[in-house]
């Protein structure tokens, strides 16, 4: 958990961030304990096999009946929880809950099992509860995979990084062929951009001889078809959706998948559909609506991102993930106030989130601390720290503008800002590299000199250039660089595909790139070149610098051909 405050302004680091979620945790309030089910658990049908055809209140019956007979059958509770949890049984939650905690103060929970039960249904108040029963459940038996491997799951959920794959790790280390830690892996490697790995990993997991683990098979192949959604390879995503179906029409981590696809292609009629679908098998489910607004986000579209999420808090108004995502998505669309004010509240929520706390830690310095100078020039409002204004607006100021007359002319069109600022283009000029990496994903370390979200384009002060993993760079270059995307962004509605923006960009600035031109050429006489169509996916899936930085310079090559062989105003 972090605390914010003045005294500690340390941006955290972590893994990366999940574009994916796979456990849903809402916040729910203990109730009366309901009357058992009386059932008999003589010849009674495998729940698994029935959870695996989408039977799930039958499932819930049986499990039921299972703790009846065995109210220690610590494992039960465990497979009956996720059950509950697809469906929504918030009243079945709490009745469990309150039975575990009566057997603890009982003295009957003492088995990392029975630790790893309790701490799952303890999750849905506290989290931090659940992370104590964990550690319970390790100290008990420091061998039992389950344990941390939920502790991995719910660290995730709550964008805890460093602990998640800290779980990971010792899971790993102690099974490392176990289908579970397999597809932990894959997660990790997800959450990492590692998506060529995460695809192994998850080719494992999908292999292996044990089908029985109903949850880790579906949600493999609700992964996997994620992954190649992200890749924008539709025809093997919903390939991947469709064979999951068959087996189970029910598939909730299938058809949440299945939604973003609909909502990315446009068909916004059968998205709706399956939206319905996904409410009918549980009514309570915002994490719907969450991933909705994680796909919009990929895809720069930040208005739809910021409307998932608003769903979400419809749905669901203890939400943290809803609040979350929709302050950064304002953020990201230069409603600072807004979004300040909605990511301030999830984190209050979750105070486990680090991207959240991160984000929260720049905002103070301006929102909250008055650190930050707000400049404006005709078309721009930039925000530099006030130590550096007297030093970098003479040369930022005539930078900006002559960047907006030109290629305003070029591209004959002219962007708008938000409407916080005037319908301005927001310039964040960030004091640090760490900070500006802070506030443009919620992580204190990104490789890049810029970065562009449309309205607002985010820069690191050259001041601290030296101690920045991007060096020697051409400041001005840059600013054109990010502002060519402004326009090709918002020209296109943010349906250019990311090649053809950032070889507009990379060939209109005036930086030649001559580092990147040596790139490609030793990549050109190895004959590694990707053909064009394939660009998109290498700036997706490319896993170095050397081979993003040929894809900028191939990218820039196939724009000065079509300027050069066609005219500027063909582009």
């Amino acid at each position: 958990m972090f605390i914010r405050n003045s005294a500690s302004p340390v941006l955290q680091m972590n893994i990366a961030q999940v574009y994916l979620r796979l456990v849903i945790f809402v916040l729910l309030l203990f109730d009366s304990l309901p009357a058992y089910p009386n059932e008999n658990n003589s010849n009674i049908a495998d729940p698994q096999k029935l959870i695996a055809s989408g039977e799930y209140d039958s499932a819930i019956q049986i499990l039921e009946a299972k703790i009846l007979n065995s109210p220690e059958n610590w494992e039960t509770y465990q497979l009956l929880f996720d059950t509950c949890e697809i469906r929504g049984d918030s009243e079945k939650i709490k009745h469990y809950s309150l039975l575990l905690q009566k057997l603890y103060r009982q003295g009957k929970i003492n088995s990392a099992p029975a630790y790893t039960a309790l701490a799952l249904f303890a999750s849905k108040k506290s989290p931090k509860d659940a992370f104590y029963f964990f550690e319970k459940a390790h100290h008990s038996d420091s061998k039992y995979v389950p344990a941390h491997i939920r502790a991995f799951y719910l660290y995730t959920d709550l964008q805890a990084f460093t602990q998640a794959n800290n779980e990971l790790k010792k899971a790993f280390a102690i099974e490392p062929e176990n289908i579970e830690v397999l597809l932990a892996c894959a997660i990790s490697s997800i959450n990492n951009s590692e998506r060529n790995v995460a695809l192994e990993y998850l080719a494992k997991v999908l292999s292996s001889e044990n089908k029985d683990n109903f949850f880790t098979i579906s949600t493999a192949n609700a992964l996997k078809a994620g992954v190649y959604l992200i890749e924008e390879n539709y025809q093997k995503c919903h390939e991947e959706i469709q064979s999951s179906l068959k087996k189970n029409p029910k598939d909730i981590f299938a058809l949440q998948i299945l939604a973003c696809a609909y909502d990315v292609q446009g068909k916004t009629q059968n998205r709706d559909t399956i939206i319905q679908n996904i409410c009918d098998i549980n009514h309570a489910n915002s994490d719907s609506y969450n991933q909705l607004s994680d796909f919009a986000k990929n895809k720069y579209r930040f208005d739809k991102a910021s409307d998932w999420a608003k769903k979400a808090i419809e749905n669901n108004s203890d939400s943290w993930k809803g609040y979350y995502r929709l302050g950064m998505s304002l953020l990201m669309l230069g409603e600072e106030k807004e979004g300040y004010k909605h990511l301030d509240k999830s984190f209050n929520m979750n105070p486990f989130n680090q991207s959240a706390y991160n984000t929260l830690l720049v905002l103070d310095k301006d929102l909250k601390n008055g650190e930050i100078a707000l400049l404006k020039s005709a078309n721009f409002a930039v925000k530099i720290h006030k130590d550096e204004v007297d030093i970098i607006w003479p040369y930022l100021e005539p930078a900006l503008e002559n960047a907006w007359t030109r290629f305003t002319s070029e591209f004959s069109f002219k962007p708008k800002g938000p409407d916080e600022y005037e319908n301005k283009i927001l310039v964040l000029f960030l004091p640090t590299h760490q900070e500006f990496a802070a506030r443009t994903c919620g992580l204190p370390a990104l490789n890049a000199a810029g970065a562009c979200f449309g309205k607002v384009i985010l820069l690191p002060s050259p001041r601290f250039s030296q101690n920045s993993p991007i060096q020697g760079i051409d400041w001005s270059s840059t600013i054109e660089h990010e502002f060519l995307h402004v326009l090709t962004l918002q020209k296109t509605n943010y349906l250019i595909p990311r090649w053809f923006t950032e070889g507009i960009s990379s060939e209109y600035e005036k930086d030649p790139h001559n580092d990147w031109k040596l790139i490609f050429s030793s990549i050109y006489q190895s004959n590694s070149i990707p053909a064009t169509e394939d660009l998109e996916s290498t700036f997706v899936n490319g896993n170095s610098v050397s081979i993003i930085a040929s894809a900028y310079y191939q990218s820039a090559l196939v724009c000065r051909f079509m300027k050069e062989n066609y005219g500027s105003d063909k582009i």
